[in-house]
């Protein structure tokens, strides 16, 4: 019988990095040249963390955007492990982090804003009601703002389920909506 004493599950793991989308492409040109190009959406790594809303075991998922310059959406996990899993990426890159999005206040989302913002020294920035919501001070972002500071276009729309009280992130050159622990293509 095997020993399975130090064996690990994805599920025994506090964060799973379930997409790093690769920031370039090959490309081939007419001519038969290759050559690297800048993948839209290339710029975009998903986190499933396993503490959403400060409850062990609660999936949840956040997101770093950016190059060299970064924000971090939804961090709905409070723990260091989330955080370190984050700044594990953010270093990978050789990057920083200029600020911590929330798309609600919605504990699965936000949990963790207010401790990572404050870690890295960055403003936390989400939807007005979620200011209202939330014990920490938070800048509020209008529909239809564009968020400065990252090497990615981002812009607030409309959140994917419709709610009133929530934005959803677009990173505009991969057509990518993140928040409220979703994913999609617009």
């Amino acid at each position: 019988m095997a020993d399975k004493t130090n064996e690990h599950t994805a599920a025994d793991s506090p964060v799973v990095v379930v997409a790093n989308r690769l920031p370039v492409d090959q490309v081939t040109d007419p001519d038969g040249t290759t050559r690297w190009q800048r993948s839209p959406g290339g710029l975009v790594t998903a986190l499933e963390v396993g503490g959403a809303g400060g409850v062990p075991g609660a999936v949840g998922h956040s997101w770093v955007v950016g190059d060299r310059v970064c924000v971090v959406v939804d961090p709905g996990d409070p723990s260091d492990e989330t955080a370190d899993a984050v700044l594990a990426v953010v270093g990978a890159r050789g990057a920083r982090v200029v600020a911590v999005l929330v798309s609600s206040s919605d504990p699965a989302c936000a949990a963790g804003g207010e401790g990572m913002a404050l870690r890295l020294g960055v403003p936390l920035l989400g939807p007005a009601a979620a200011a209202r919501q939330l014990a920490a001070v938070l800048t509020a972002v209008s529909l239809g703002a564009s968020i400065d500071g990252a090497d990615v276009a981002i812009r607030a729309v409309a959140s994917a389920d419709g709610r009133a009280d929530a934005l959803g992130y677009l990173v505009e050159e991969a057509g990518l909506v993140l928040g409220g622990g979703r994913e999609e293509r617009r």
